[in-house]
């Protein structure tokens, strides 16, 4: 942790992970990431196709890149250097004495921002902890106007607050993660203005979906987007009710 908290500190993991994911792709390599057990996996891999370091399990995958990229000498170095003196709202936060209060309920978060008696935020809504906690730093005027303007955007056109199924994001997306994994799909992640999850699909196409600020999100968003049988490749159904005499018998349906 304290490799990690040298790339940039006060708990920002987006920006380094970026970078990060940056330049391993100018490297012509490519990030995946995986479930395994409780946790995710990311995977840093070289243009031969080769491992270049693995992260060890953890819930949040862009959390496991950083982790993978501060265990790695070149790239921590790469990221201290482009990220010197950039801006840091979770730094300014600690400056300033405000603090983050959470409550979740139905899958959604609410998140009020406070410093001292003063409210900055009050209960702003999102569908996960990070992107609630973004959402309450736009209202207290912490983001930078671009960056508001741009996460704004990605909200404003994103389906799945229209299908809410008392899932966060996140949740959604892990889920999501366990199924490619299950099946053996490979699943990249990019730093394209925000993060951008790919796979290969049954016929060979790519199929991606974009997030902001995780590939949980972007995988969500993959599945709103496309034709979920060729993302997931349902199983077929093992069990099925069987009619006696007396009616239908219940049976277990194993999915």
């Amino acid at each position: 942790m304290k490799r990690v908290a040298a790339l940039y500190v006060y708990g920002r993991v987006l920006t380094p992970a970026a970078v990060a994911l940056m330049a391993i792709r100018e490297q012509g390599g490519r990030t995946v990431i995986r479930r395994e057990g409780l946790g995710v996996i990311a995977r840093f891999i070289d243009r031969n196709d080769a491992e270049i370091t693995a992260s060890p399990p953890v819930y949040c995958q862009v959390c496991a890149i950083v982790i993978e990229a501060a265990r790695t000498p070149l790239l921590a170095k790469k990221i201290k250097k482009d990220l010197k003196g950039v801006p840091n709202v979770g730094r300014a936060k600690y400056k300033q004495g405000i603090e983050n209060r959470y409550e979740v309920k139905g899958g959604s978060v609410g998140v009020t921002l406070t410093r001292g008696d003063e409210v900055l935020a009050k209960r702003v809504l999102g569908c996960c902890m990070a992107y609630s906690t973004v959402k309450a730093e736009i209202v207290a005027g912490l983001i930078p106007d671009a960056n508001a303007k741009l996460f704004r955007a990605y909200c404003n056109m994103c389906p799945y607050k229209h299908c809410w199924l008392e899932n966060s994001m996140g949740a959604t997306g892990n889920i999501l993660l366990h199924r490619l994994t299950e099946v053996g799909t490979e699943v990249e992640v990019t730093a394209e203005g925000g993060i951008v999850a790919k796979i290969q699909g049954p016929d060979g196409q790519e199929i991606l979906g974009r997030g902001t600020l995780c590939s949980f999100s972007a995988l969500t968003n993959m599945l709103l987007r496309s034709d979920a049988s060729r993302m997931l490749k349902p199983s077929p159904t093992r069990e099925w009710g069987e009619q006696g005499k007396g009616g239908y018998k219940v049976s277990r349906t194993l999915l």
